[in-house]
């Protein structure tokens, strides 16, 4: 892909309100100052803005635990414009590798390259598949990965229909949500339900072991009565 059209897609305007613009990685953490000069440096190559951005004081960079990557890192950068936040996730590796990760899926599996990267055991597929698909996402869209059924929050608000339609749905996947979970028949997949948009998805992530992962969806429910931005 074109750099120039790259960075555009990866410097997001989230919706106002969108509280799921940003990553739900446990553990992340803000970065130091040091750090953030480092990975402002690797930016600059892939654009001015992004790395003006990371710069800013203003602009709040957190990194996401990559317990994978022997000398890799993924990081969040979110800057309070005063329209809208914009939101971008961008991978660094060695002395100088660097590149924008939303929705770029091709861009991560470069970075697990470049990285050193180790996925022998379930539980660090497990954190791979989770971060790859945070660190890819498209921050214009919800994405909410449930661990439970009563993690689907009814819209504010809501009508008697979308009310009844809320316990059916609760009473219905209580059994078959799960928090993130590697295949019990398949040790290379991941399984994921999640929120995306407004439809209740069933993710598997297939994982090979060069990194790369052939990800497919099923849709179980469309139009779920859960606000759009949350």
């Amino acid at each position: 892909m074109h750099r120039g059209a790259l960075l555009l897609i990866s410097l997001v305007f989230c919706f106002p309100g969108n509280t799921r613009c940003s990553v739900t990685v446990p553990d992340e953490h803000e970065i130091t100052e040091a750090e953030r000069n480092d990975l402002a440096a690797r930016a600059a190559h892939i654009g001015k803005e992004a790395s003006d951005l990371i710069r800013d004081p203003k602009s709040r960079v957190t990194k996401l635990p990559t317990p994978f990557f022997h000398d890799g890192a993924v990081y969040q950068v979110t800057s309070n414009m005063p329209a809208r936040p914009v939101v971008f996730t961008i991978g660094a590796a060695g002395r100088d590798f660097a590149t924008m990760l939303a929705q770029n899926p091709s861009g991560f599996f470069q970075l697990g390259t470049n990285a050193g990267l180790s996925i022998g055991s379930p539980e660090l597929r497990l954190q791979y598949a989770q971060v790859f698909l945070e660190a890819t996402r498209d921050f214009r869209q919800r994405l909410q990965i449930l661990k439970s059924a009563s993690d689907i929050e009814l819209v504010p608000s809501a009508t008697q229909e979308e009310k009844a339609h809320h316990t059916a749905l609760l009473d219905k996947y209580e059994s078959t949500i799960r928090p993130p979970h590697v295949s019990p028949i398949v040790p290379s997949e991941v399984v994921v339900y999640a929120i995306v948009g407004q439809d209740l998805h069933e993710m598997r992530l297939k994982i090979s072991n060069d990194g790369t992962i052939a990800r497919s969806d099923t849709v179980l429910e469309k139009d779920l009565p859960v606000a759009v931005a949350r």
